[in-house]
C-alpha cells in the first residue's frame, strides 16, 4: 500500500518497504525574508485560488509533489486549478527577481 506524509518539511512516501522523502523547500531558489509578503488563499480550494502579494508578480508555476511543472500561470492575482486532480501541489512565484514556493491541497 502507498503511504504519503509529511513531517519535518519534508513529504514521505512509502511503497514496497522502501521510503522516499521529498525536501518540500525544494522547488524554491531563494526565499523572502518575509514569507507573509506572498499568500495563497483559500486552502484548500477546489477550483480559484487567489494570490495577496506586497511585491508584483513576475511569474507563477504550479508543481506536484514530483516537481512536475503542471501550470504555467500568467501573472495575475488568481488562477483556476479545477483541471488539477485532487492532491498537494506547491506554488512557485517570482516576485521582484525573489522565489518563494507555497504548498496548496487542491481538493
Amino acid at each position: 500500500m502507498d503511504y504519503y506524509t509529511i513531517f519535518n518539511e519534508g513529504l514521505y512516501y512509502t511503497k514496497s518497504n522502501q521510503v522516499w522523502k521529498f525536501d518540500i523547500n525544494s522547488l524554491s531558489t531563494q526565499s523572502l525574508s518575509d514569507d507573509a509578503a506572498f499568500s495563497v488563499y483559500p486552502n484548500p480550494s477546489s477550483d480559484v485560488i487567489y494570490f495577496k502579494s506586497d511585491d508584483a508578480i513576475d511569474s507563477i508555476n504550479i508543481y506536484d509533489v514530483s516537481g512536475k511543472l503542471v501550470m504555467n500561470c500568467n501573472p495575475s492575482q488568481s488562477v483556476n486549478i479545477s483541471i488539477l486532480n485532487s492532491g498537494i501541489y506547491f506554488v512557485k512565484a517570482s516576485l521582484n527577481g525573489k522565489t518563494v514556493t507555497k504548498k496548496i491541497i487542491k481538493i
